[in-house]
């Protein structure tokens, strides 16, 4: 019981902030018979995403918000957060620039 328990927590998209990149080394290893070497751009991408979240929980757990993972739509949010503040960045400058 306790398997099936600890792989629905791998599948919970609030838990595991990685399962598309998770999934997509997987399908990866299926489609080339399992030749690791074919698929190092997939376990990179799923390495940094790794990387990348338990820096943030980290960080939220020395700052004591809870829970220490973001929820699925908290990361969505600050995805598009960091998508805006590039994009807006580089209009800001562009608009300083047109002057």
């Amino acid at each position: 019981m306790a398997g099936k328990s600890s792989a629905c927590k791998v599948r919970n998209v609030d838990i595991n902030p990685c399962i598309e990149e998770s999934d997509g080394s997987q399908k990866c290893l299926d489609a080339y018979n399992y030749d690791k070497s074919m698929c190092t751009a997939y376990f990179m991408r799923y390495k940094n995403c790794r990387k990348y979240w338990r820096g943030v929980m980290l960080q939220r757990r020395r700052d004591g918000v809870k829970p220490d993972m973001p929820t699925a739509e908290e990361r969505e949010q600050i995805r598009l957060g960091i998508k805006c503040s590039a994009l807006c960045g580089a209009a800001l400058i562009d608009s300083l620039y047109a002057e």
